[in-house]
């Protein structure tokens, strides 16, 4: 279970370094950053995302998604460019200061509305594509579980999901979600 300290952490990080909170170079500290390097940070998702999309992606799937969903949103770094690749795009995270500036940010890119929530179970079912990147190595395992588990139930039979999951010297850990991917994800 996600605690209260945590999301009081990242609703913190929200309001006073929501750019630090995705990527960590001493750049992208304060609560606002100016146009070159909001245009950088920016860019780096667009990249991200359509390096994705044009490799790994583009061998399981063809042709845009119908509902993308972008699990730990943040800021909308990575959702924005997501919707040139799908129809409707779904960004979650649990902090609601997060997704007011996603939601700042998807209106000054001129992209339609992000739908945005805090948790996955208020995302609709038969997701088409499922995404998370730099977002569940901040999460306890079983927690980290529990969340690959409900994104997995959301996908719509033969969606496609691109999860990043760190793997760190701790065994324990690897072969949790080693274990999980066999069971549930691998075809």
């Amino acid at each position: 279970m996600i605690t209260e300290d945590t999301k009081k952490n990242w609703e913190e990080f929200g309001k006073n370094n929501p750019y630090y909170g995705v990527n960590t170079a001493e750049v992208y500290r304060g609560s606002e950053l100016d146009e070159e390097r909001k245009r950088r940070f920016f860019a780096q998702g667009r990249a991200h995302i359509d390096c994705l999309m044009r490799g790994p992606i583009a061998a399981r799937h063809s042709g845009p998604f119908g509902t993308a969903v972008d699990f730990g949103v943040g800021v909308g770094r990575l959702a924005i460019p997501l919707t040139q690749y799908a129809d409707q795009v779904w960004g979650v995270d649990i902090a609601q200061s997060m997704l007011d500036r996603a939601a700042r940010h998807a209106q000054e890119a001129g992209v339609g509305p992000l739908n945005l929530c805090r948790s996955v179970a208020d995302l609709p079912q038969d997701v088409d594509f499922v995404h998370s990147y730099i977002v569940i190595q901040h999460i306890p395992v079983p927690v980290g579980e529990e969340i690959i588990l409900g994104l997995y139930d959301k996908l719509r039979p033969g969606g496609v999901g691109a999860l990043h999951v760190p793997i760190s010297d701790a065994r324990a850990p690897l072969k949790r979600y080693a274990a999980l991917a066999q069971k549930y994800i691998t075809p």
